[in-house]
């Protein structure tokens, strides 16, 4: 059996890009932010099944790790909305293609790939 070497950086790279996208709901996140800025009801409405609480988590983390940046508008009460950074913008894409890969080889309910 042929030996196999994996280079600890590129693993490093992996393991970084799976800690953003393999929380729940992070991607689905992502993707909204892909197509519009907006604001956290609107996220909200976008996202079937995501409590508040945990929304307000990912937004948070997404936040931290610069991929979302919140900005805020005062129209008579504070308002705020996300939206993608440029490093999130760059991730958004790469989501994207995960979309499409997933779309071409999900299995539908009888076990056949689309």
């Amino acid at each position: 059996m042929a030996q196999v070497h994996v280079d600890l950086n590129e693993s490093d790279d992996l393991i970084f890009a799976f800690e953003i996208l393999g929380k729940k709901w992070n991607a689905v996140i992502i993707d909204v932010l892909y197509q519009t800025d907006c604001r956290f009801s609107e996220i909200a409405s976008a996202i079937t099944g995501i409590s508040d609480r945990v929304l307000t988590v990912r937004l948070q983390e997404l936040e931290q790790e610069q991929i979302i940046m919140k900005s805020t508008h005062n129209f008579g009460k504070a308002k705020f909305t996300y939206k993608l950074t440029k490093k999130g913008f760059e991730l958004a894409k790469e989501v994207q293609n995960i979309k499409k890969w997933s779309s071409r080889w999900r299995k539908d309910n009888d076990g056949n790939v689309n």
